[in-house]
């Protein structure tokens, strides 16, 4: 089962192949540097682009042809072209008109790079020395479509051992969403006019216990108490705007019906205020999700965040690890397991003889003024301009509170948390869970000097 581009008296450069068992693809366009086909309700094109700039163009051309269709599509294969100087190392410098060319067809076309790993470079002219070059020349792209249909869609490159070119493997990872996600503090609680109350209400409780367990005891509690509040109040942000919708359309409805009823329109433009209510909150809730600190507040990009969203989760996805002796494991459950030991072996403790001697090597730079200084109380005060430092939207620990919490809950919770800073300063011991943090694993790119390698 095969298409390919051939024409009389010229053999093909782009083949596709495809498996019995799929739905026989239907030619959309074919030419000498593209095939695209349809396959179900999506389109995905082969790319072979021509070395010269002046041809490449016609592709472009062509390229922005397919994006008129509207239709999910994903594209792959040999640009020859880059979009940054970063992606080819030796020869000549890459042409700036040509990278712009590149880069316009793709924003153009709207079209996104795909979560990659493997090599950094698909090509290579199999030189050696001072003449050796490396491109990345070889690349999948895919539009916004094709993304909400196949989130956790990436591939990476293979090796290239008959060709010049690395092969491209790529496919869907599906990974299981995981059962010990914490439950996150949401930005837009903040705009319910409930929210401090409900945080004011529950801190005001009495808890027996040191400073310290009383203000972790406290923030765990209250974070039950608020998710449980939020499905209350916001419920499932998507279906609350369906639900807008349907009362603006009622209420629309009923208005135009009988025009001079004011109940009629005081009911609309209730129904209104509430849809515009909802549509902010997706808003803030993408925004957060994606983590794009860029943008100003008050930006409607809910389409540009949930985008955002999807590549980053994509890009930082381990569906596969490649352990010490060359096997490569694609079950989750087998992952965790390996990763587990190996970062047990890493940290684990390791008796060390003689320790005590390598502290008489460190210089004494603090003086006894400094040393009590550092070993001072701090005051509220202090604590407060730290607190207030802290970036408002880094991402949370295991606790899921945000730093825009602390700063807009200050006057609730200040009393409880400069009482278990201070406890611990005293004690100089922090409790367990106090002070806990992610260890967050990110798939390995080539080049980077770690031990064991990671790869999604």
């Amino acid at each position: 089962m095969v298409i390919h581009n051939s024409s009389p008296g010229m053999k093909g450069n782009i083949w596709l192949f495809w498996n019995k068992n799929i739905q026989q693809p239907q030619v959309i366009l074919v030419s000498s540097q593209m095939l695209t086909v349809s396959v179900g309700d999506v389109l995905v094109s082969g790319v072979h682009a021509h070395v010269k700039a002046i041809q490449r163009r016609f592709l472009w051309s062509e390229m922005k042809i397919v994006s008129d269709l509207n239709k999910p599509w994903i594209i792959l294969g040999d640009f020859n072209a880059v979009l940054t100087h970063d992606e080819k190392v030796g020869g000549k410098v890459p042409n700036r008109n040509s990278m712009l060319e590149f880069s316009d067809c793709l924003n153009q076309c709207e079209l996104l790079q795909a979560p990659k790993t493997g090599l950094q470079y698909s090509w290579s002219n199999c030189q050696h020395g001072s003449k050796r070059i490396l491109c990345n020349l070889d690349r999948v792209v895919f539009n916004q479509k094709w993304l909400q249909l196949y989130s956790d869609w990436g591939y990476k490159f293979g090796m290239g051992i008959v060709s010049d070119h690395a092969p491209l493997l790529g496919g869907c990872a599906n990974i299981p969403k995981p059962k010990n996600t914490p439950r996150k503090f949401q930005k837009m609680w903040l705009s319910h006019p409930e929210f401090m109350q409900v945080v004011s209400n529950y801190r005001s409780q009495n808890v027996v216990g040191d400073p310290a367990f009383q203000f972790v005891y406290k923030m765990k509690e209250l974070k039950k108490v608020l998710n449980t509040w939020n499905w209350e109040v916001f419920g499932d942000v998507q279906v609350k705007i369906n639900e807008a919708e349907d009362k603006v359309n009622l209420a629309t409805q009923i208005s135009y019906a009988n025009p001079f009823d004011e109940e009629a329109l005081t009911n609309l433009v209730s129904a209104q205020n509430e849809h515009a209510s909802r549509k902010t909150q997706a808003n803030t809730l993408m925004r957060q999700k994606a983590r794009v600190k860029w943008i100003k507040e008050g930006s409607a990009n809910t389409n540009f965040f949930h985008t955002k969203m999807k590549i980053r989760n994509a890009r930082n996805m381990i569906s596969e690890h490649e352990d010490n002796d060359g096997n490569v494991i694609a079950d989750q459950d087998k992952i965790a397991e390996a990763l587990l030991i190996i970062f047990k072996k890493k940290i684990e403790f390791q008796p060390v003889n003689e320790a005590e001697k390598l502290l008489d090597v460190i210089p004494k730079i603090i003086n006894e003024d400094d040393q009590q200084i550092l070993d001072a109380i701090p005051e509220e005060e202090e604590i407060k301009v730290v607190v207030f430092e802290m970036d408002p939207e880094s991402a949370p620990g295991p606790d899921g509170f945000y730093g825009i919490f602390f700063r807009s809950c200050w006057n609730i919770i200040k009393n409880d948390l400069v009482a278990a800073i201070k406890f611990c300063w005293r004690r100089r011991f922090i409790p367990k869970g106090m002070n806990s943090s992610f260890l967050f694993l990110l798939p390995k790119t080539q080049g980077a000097k770690i031990d064991n390698k990671f790869r999604p």
